[in-house]
């Protein structure tokens, strides 16, 4: 489904065990959601990549989607989060005038920091990421395949949420 929406591209492989970087969601993210953002972010460390990611990083970053690791640098090379990635897809939603209910998950591991685990609640009540064995795991890296079905989910559940 992402291969055809072009959010993926041909490869030879899609390595669904392989982790993913920050530069490489927020590449994907911004290809679900086309969005063209005339911003420019202060990150000092993307210049190095194509001009796609660029314009996506610094696209999610003036829609208030995504922020650096400081205030200079993005770390587009560093492997993405479980929490970083709900975190990221919770503000796409609330863009589209999502609002949490409140509801908190039933995970042991739920992070201390109030908006991840307000997003992490969320993205587990509309059924787009889930734990594993009673856990979130928050700290642990995101895989492909785990992007792949979170991101699918969140079209999916974009689509509702704009009905």
């Amino acid at each position: 489904n992402l291969y055809n929406k072009g959010i993926f591209k041909a490869a030879d492989n899609f390595n669904p065990k392989n982790n993913l970087t920050r530069s490489q969601f927020a590449l994907m993210l911004n290809r679900a959601l086309k969005l063209d953002v005339p911003a420019k972010a202060n990150f000092s460390d993307i210049e190095k990549y194509d001009a796609e990611t660029v314009k996506a990083i610094n696209a999610l970053n003036g829609y208030g989607i995504i922020s650096g690791t400081t205030t200079t640098t993005f770390s587009p090379g560093k492997e993405i989060t479980r929490k970083q990635a709900a975190l990221m897809i919770y503000r796409l939603l609330e863009k589209q005038g999502y609002q949490a209910t409140g509801d908190t998950a039933n995970f042991s591991d739920m992070p201390k920091e109030a908006e991840a685990a307000k997003a992490i609640s969320a993205l587990n009540k509309l059924g787009i990421i889930s734990g594993f064995e009673g856990k979130f795991n928050p700290e642990n890296k995101l895989t492909r395949s785990q992007m792949a079905k979170i991101l699918n989910n969140t079209l999916t559940a974009g689509e509702g949420l704009k009905k």
